[in-house]
């Protein structure tokens, strides 16, 4: 069995920003179906955990890039796990063009029993044995948000039927989205996410109120989302942004 696997994707308009690069969440997307695809191949896919009544959930997210895609390219994504802790699974992912590295991710993952939620250990995940290959890349960090932040209101969002994945609640790629989506295009024209790390904390179903609040320190960037009805922080992101210097 495959320790490691690969996929090329092409660049399409449709995956761009505003300054004409791939969109982080259109990256993390491709991210999220890479790990689905070599869970199954590992015997721990999707379908078998439902069956089963299981379910994978992503905690943590590192994202760093070095440069970005642009449309036409043809990108190969390499993903692989590394040694599973009591309680959690680490992956990590590559973007590349031949030798060219463009982009890395760190990634942390558990499963869930879909009755109450509870974290199943490891030990009883039918995993293939494999070989797993040594840590590349910093893992992900839990994100510090003490008070010193100086956190200013930016907007509500309501979570929607197209917004729900198959586990009934808003799809962690979104989230991306929505962090974006709190800054203005003049604010984000001629900038890119130089890295991101990203904390998944809590579900938001469909028709949940998530207020999303902005604070900035120069180029480092925190935001997190609140549930109106709970004041519960459903993820929190600390993103570095920075002047692009890359002609298109």
């Amino acid at each position: 069995m495959e320790n490691i696997i690969s996929h090329k994707f092409f660049v399409n308009i449709s995956d761009l920003d505003v300054n004409g690069n791939m969109r982080i969440s259109a990256i993390a997307n491709h991210y999220q179906n890479m790990a689905g695809i070599h869970s199954d191949m590992l015997g721990a896919g999707m379908k078998k955990l439902r069956a089963n009544g299981k379910m994978w959930v992503i905690t943590r997210m590192y994202m760093e890039f070095y440069r970005y895609p642009v449309s036409d390219e043809v990108i190969e994504i390499d993903t692989f796990p590394l040694k599973p802790s009591l309680s959690t699974y680490d992956r990590e992912f590559q973007v590349r063009i031949d030798d060219e590295i463009l982009a890395k991710a760190s990634s942390r993952w558990c499963i869930l029993n879909t009755s109450d939620f509870s974290v199943v250990p490891t030990s009883q995940t039918p995993y293939v044995p494999i070989e797993f290959p040594e840590r590349t890349l910093t893992p992900p960090q839990k994100i510090a948000m003490d008070d010193s932040l100086d956190w200013k209101y930016v907007y509500t969002r309501t979570v929607r039927a197209s917004d729900i994945d198959i586990n009934r609640h808003l799809n962690n790629v979104k989230y991306l989205d929505l962090a974006q989506d709190c800054f203005s295009l003049s604010k984000l024209q001629g900038r890119k996410v130089e890295n991101a790390t990203i904390n998944y904390l809590h579900q938001a179903p469909e028709g949940s109120k998530i207020d999303l609040f902005l604070s900035e320190i120069d180029d480092v960037k925190y935001i997190k989302g609140v549930l109106q009805d709970t004041s519960s922080t459903v993820f929190a992101i600390k993103i570095t942004i920075i002047r692009d210097t890359i002609d298109k």
